[in-house]
């Protein structure tokens, strides 16, 4: 097969596969031309970037919640009803530790006195930030201090709040967790007959 021939300053493979140059393109040092002639493409892979645990939120939910009468006095009605709850950090992978936890407890203010609360167990961890009337309810908060890992879950706590006496029978409950870097949790419960 014949040779091909030059085309301006182009290289050109001849029929048996050599490389023949025009007398331009044998000048000495790189020239951008021939810098483009022998580049090959590349393609760059850059693996995503980390997730950063700031940007994942550990999601709260409670392990149980619950109510029943205590404290009777001499007739054998109760005078308070002790509540329990516990609440878990999921399991979230890049989830950050939490290190406090906010429970807002809710009764309502026709069973309840809106008294203060008092922790029966898990005080070491928990306390009471006080109780607040808001509408038909009485809102007591608690707060967890502690190191809580995702999969984890706090100390148990249990709280005695004042009864209103005149009434009797059960009643609907309701708390919220939240903490800063989660999603927050809510749960309802009927407490057992008081």
């Amino acid at each position: 097969m014949a040779d091909t021939h030059s085309r301006g300053s182009h290289r050109v493979l001849t029929a048996n596969w050599r490389l023949r140059f025009d007398s331009r393109m044998s000048e000495p040092g790189p020239s951008r031309r021939r810098i483009l002639a022998w580049s090959t493409p590349t393609l760059l892979l850059v693996p995503a970037a980390p997730i950063h645990a700031a940007s994942v939120k550990a999601p709260l939910k409670f392990n149980y919640l619950n109510g029943y009468g205590a404290a009777y006095n001499g007739s054998g009605k109760p005078t308070a009803v002790e509540s329990g709850l516990s609440v878990q950090s999921v399991w979230t992978q890049n989830a950050p530790t939490l290190t406090s936890i906010t429970v807002t407890v809710i009764y309502p203010d026709d069973r309840v006195t809106g008294g203060p609360a008092t922790i029966t167990a898990g005080g070491g961890a928990w306390t009471s930030a006080g109780v607040t009337h808001s509408g038909s309810s009485y809102v007591y908060t608690f707060v967890w201090t502690g190191s809580l890992a995702p999969g984890s879950s706090t100390t148990d706590l249990k709280f005695r709040v004042p009864l209103n006496t005149a009434k009797t029978g059960s009643f609907a409950i309701s708390a919220m967790a939240s903490a800063t870097h989660a999603t927050p949790a809510s749960l309802s419960a009927t407490t057992s007959s008081t």
